[in-house]
């Protein structure tokens, strides 16, 4: 029988991307790359958690181009998230991925083997607040995997019409 509280959560997230690319010779390349985020969430409902939460994502990317048509990329990125005020949540995962590619003499066929999420780390934690509070669920992403791709070029042109 009671009357209903008119309940709300005010959010606000500030962010910032930063990335630095060192090209050698203009074959192989490492970079540096940074994204962070800050989150809070706050209501005047009693009781409920306040949260001041950031996310940082940091880690080095690489290309290095090997003879005879050979290439190798790979990136090493920590995806750290603090301040939920959860151990489970205030984690730090790091992800490695590589790929090796090979691409033929006359440049038609291209082979690569690339490996996702090698140290078997990953997981897509998704957080939403509501006016009651906070509220957290977890979605799996898809697991680690090796994938294997060939491609040809095929490059037809046209006869002249006259």
């Amino acid at each position: 029988g009671a009357e209903p509280v008119k309940n709300s959560a005010e959010t606000w997230t500030v962010s910032e991307n930063l990335e630095l690319r060192w090209q050698i010779n203009g074959k192989h390349s490492i970079s540096a790359k940074c994204y962070a985020n800050n989150r809070r969430t706050n209501s005047n409902r009693e009781g409920f958690n306040k949260i001041n939460a950031f996310n940082i994502n940091y880690g080095l990317d690489g290309t290095v181009k090997l003879p005879a048509g050979f290439g190798i990329d790979t990136n090493f990125s920590l995806y750290t998230r603090r301040g939920y005020d959860a151990k489970e949540f205030d984690t730090t995962d790091a992800m490695w991925n590589a790929k090796v590619s090979y691409i033929t003499k006359n440049k038609k066929w291209l082979f690569m083997i690339y490996a996702y999420d090698i140290l078997h780390q990953v997981s897509n934690v998704h957080y939403s607040v509501t006016a009651t509070g906070r509220s957290v669920s977890y979605t799996n992403s898809l697991p680690h995997y090796v994938l294997a791709t060939i491609q040809y070029r095929f490059n037809h042109q046209p006869r002249n019409k006259r």
